[in-house]
């Protein structure tokens, strides 16, 4: 038997879905896979709290799926290894997945990926992710391009019909399903809480409730808790699309009011993308200095200056770096004020081996 895996990243929704849409279009058995990867488990970038989120995105995915007799099939490993093992049972013809912006080591599993479907001979075929376009040499004509995908029209997905031809996992792969993920699952009343249902609600609340004060308090640290959007989780694992978060915009628009503020909100949405679509183009910013200048400069380890960013309780520029660093919601202009006060001294290797402590703290929603 063969057929088509939908394999599941950071597009963790049921609609809006590029891979979901084409499965259903094929009409060929489907398997939904979710793989909790080691490289991911053991990277810095990554903390409980984002599989905690993770979890409850998945969680919420296979409650909606449940009355249709449908599942996610959550497993644990290597991915290439895993889909290696899963064609030599179910020979599918097709792995369908959405594009990810995402690490240098997800970048190399994904040219590992690529070499198991040419070794097995199966197609590979991953989908743009909010108007992120691979390959691009230049902007020009990008934010055109992107105004005309946000303004295309959603893909819906048939749960009943997808239900008819998902399949669950071959026996050969039981023992590789995540056995933590339950664990996981449980919610924090400090966290937010992942999956479609949270991320709609979210949204709603926004936009009905507080974002008429969206542009004039976003670069208030105390009063902007409550009127941002509170959406970058969502957006980042994908339980909304930015295209699903501009159509529910564009309704709310026709209600009439807060004209500044959703103009200020969708500007926030584009220049979100702009800068993924950065990362796409210069992913080198990972591993070095965007300013180039910078490749060379020293950064000896201060351990007076790392003990005040650490030890401070007063609200100062350590205070807001060390609550960067410790994972709580600052908002980017204090962060962007008082960094490069600090990035002479900071020990940048030790937080972060490798990386650039704060390459993923680009924007808050």
């Amino acid at each position: 038997m063969t057929g088509t895996v939908v394999w599941l990243k950071r597009d963790l929704r049921l609609d809006d879905h590029g891979p979901l849409a084409e499965a259903l279009s094929v009409g060929e058995p489907v398997l939904l896979v979710y793989i909790v990867e080691p490289l991911l488990l053991s990277n810095p970038h990554y903390r409980g709290r984002h599989w905690h989120f993770i979890a409850q995105s998945l969680n919420d995915i296979n409650q909606r799926l449940a009355g249709f007799g449908a599942e996610v099939v959550i497993l644990e490993g290597s991915a290439p290894e895993l889909l290696a093992t899963l064609h030599k049972t179910f020979p599918f013809n097709r792995l369908l997945s959405h594009e990810e912006t995402g690490l240098g080591v997800t970048f190399e599993r994904d040219r590992d990926v690529a070499r198991i479907a040419q070794q097995c001979r199966f197609i590979w075929q991953e989908f743009p992710t909010n108007g992120i376009e691979r390959g691009r040499t230049n902007r020009r004509g990008w934010s055109r391009r992107w105004h005309q995908i946000m303004s295309s029209p959603i893909l819906t997905t048939d749960l009943a019909r997808l239900a008819e031809l998902c399949i669950d996992a071959p026996s050969t792969l039981e023992s590789n399903r995540c056995q933590r993920i339950k664990r996981w699952q449980q919610a924090h009343k400090n966290f937010q809480t992942g999956g479609i249902t949270a991320a709609q609600s979210t949204l709603e609340d926004f936009l009905n409730q507080r974002a008429w004060g969206y542009q004039r308090f976003i670069s208030k640290p105390e009063e902007s808790r409550g009127h941002c959007s509170r959406l970058s989780p969502y957006i980042a694992w994908g339980n909304l699309s930015i295209r699903q978060v501009m159509f529910a915009l564009e309704q709310r628009r026709q209600q009439g009011g807060w004209k500044r503020p959703l103009d200020a909100f969708e500007s926030r949405l584009h220049w979100h993308c702009h800068f993924i679509q950065k990362f796409e183009s210069e992913c080198r910013m990972e591993f070095e200095d965007i300013n180039r200048g910078y490749l060379h400069h020293p950064r000896d380890q201060d351990s007076e200056l790392l003990g005040m960013v650490r030890g401070t309780n007063r609200l100062t520029p350590y205070r807001c770096i060390h609550a960067l660093l410790a994972g709580h919601w600052v908002y980017q202009l204090p962060i962007a004020r008082h960094a490069s006060e600090l990035s002479d001294s900071l020990p940048l290797a030790r937080l972060a081996p490798g990386r650039r402590p704060f390459r993923l703290a680009i924007l808050r929603l």
